[in-house]
């Protein structure tokens, strides 16, 4: 499988987007069910909020149905499709579950704490609205921590993954966010090339990224 990675907020959702435009398959549903789970009982116009984060899908599996999926081996089965795999999910990865690693990382770590700590304020604000009593772990993690401790967790956790692409010897590409806003066309242009893909989509994922 074609596996795309990163820490919270690095533009791997853009690369699934991407990636699905270019004429990638993808496994999983740009929804995830555990974004929204948690606001059932909200009026629809609270959970269209939530996608409008990303309007095209976050495509990442729940976190309890990725790792079966990590654990029986069936990236075997999905040659060529791609799948989101995000900070310490990753390390349960083996190289033979991968054809190539797309690594999304930002180069402002200050930038990119801040968007975590924004949009995890933003979803809690709705839970204590709504009063209710499921909570993602993703905010239970964040409910106590302050931006300054979510960059360090985010400097940890990229070193960490980026040792298990290197001790694996994974196939794979670093994309910088900024990078892929700035020139769309060039970053994605390197992504075809290296996964050795058509790029007669191009235009079609390029407009996505500038439309953000």
């Amino acid at each position: 499988m074609i596996i795309v990675t990163g820490t919270g907020r690095c533009g791997s959702s853009l690369m699934m987007q991407s990636l699905s435009l270019l004429g990638v398959p993808i496994f999983g549903d740009p929804w995830k069910e555990e974004v929204n789970s948690y606001v059932d009982d909200v009026e629809c116009a609270e959970s269209r909020a939530i996608r409008e984060n990303n309007p095209l899908g976050f495509y990442e599996l729940p976190v309890c149905q990725m790792r079966e999926f990590i654990r029986m081996d069936s990236a075997l089965f999905y040659p060529g499709y791609a799948m989101k795999v995000l900070a310490n999910n990753f390390l349960l990865l083996r190289k033979s579950h991968t054809e190539a690693v797309i690594y999304c990382d930002r180069r402002d770590k200050d930038a990119q704490a801040a968007s975590m700590r924004k949009l995890g304020d933003w979803e809690l604000a709705i839970q204590n609205k709504y009063g209710l009593d499921r909570l993602k772990d993703s905010l239970r993690y964040l409910e106590n921590k302050t931006t300054e401790g979510i960059r360090e967790d985010m400097r940890q956790t990229t070193r960490l993954i980026k040792k298990h692409i290197n001790q694996t010897l994974m196939h794979n590409i670093v994309i910088y966010f900024e990078d892929l806003l700035e020139d769309p066309e060039k970053e994605l242009n390197k992504v075809c090339r290296f996964l050795k893909i058509n790029d007669e989509h191009l235009h079609d994922a390029v407009n996505n990224v500038i439309r953000r």
